[in-house]
């Protein structure tokens, strides 16, 4: 009998090592910016629809016209230099003409200055003169205060207004509507 075959050992088992897996890529982190230099801001273009001209304003303006002195020649041609506009042949009051008209109200303004801030206060009034320096609206008050010391003053404030009128007004004075605001500082000042 033939010998029985010798079995013949099986070959090792492979060991199964885990093969590791490929790093993945990590995307790039973004660098922090680096700071531009400021860039001017274009200029924002204009609307080709024509603005709306502003609201007309009941009360006086400043002549900054007339504080300029006389207009001086220009190399534009065409055009008047910024300034030299002419409204009309309207005679206007300058901003100094109608402070000296509202500071002839100050000698007839009675006031209790020895009340704590009665010194401190700005009393704002609406009125409309004529050319002649009467009143012939008003005067009203303008964001009048409830305190009995802003009473007080404003109330003289509008006799003194009152009894100071007719104003002495400059020649060709075309009146008009005026708000003006006294100081009760200086009314106080020298009392």
């Amino acid at each position: 009998t033939p010998p029985p075959p010798t079995p013949t050992p099986a070959p090792p088992r492979p060991t199964l090592r885990p093969t590791p897996t490929p790093p993945r890529p990590t995307p790039p982190r973004p660098s922090p910016p680096t700071p531009e230099k400021a860039r001017p801001t274009p200029p924002r273009p204009t609307p080709a629809t024509p603005a709306r001209p502003a609201p007309k304003r009941d009360e006086p303006s400043l002549d900054l016209d007339a504080l300029a002195g006389p207009t001086r020649p220009t190399n534009n041609r065409g055009r008047p230099a910024t300034g030299q506009q002419g409204s009309g042949t309207a005679s206007q009051a300058t901003g100094p003409q109608v402070t000296a008209i509202f500071n002839q109200v100050y000698p007839n303004w009675v006031l209790p200055c020895d009340i704590p801030g009665a010194d401190q206060l700005r009393i704002q009034v609406e009125l409309t003169l004529s050319a002649d320096g009467r009143i012939t609206r008003g005067p009203s008050l303008i964001n009048p205060q409830s305190s009995s010391v802003y009473r007080a003053a404003a109330d003289g404030a509008l006799r003194a207004l009152r009894q100071t009128a007719p104003f002495d007004v400059p020649q060709g004075f075309p009146g008009g509507a005026y708000r003006p605001t006294f100081n009760t500082e200086r009314a106080c000042r020298n009392r």
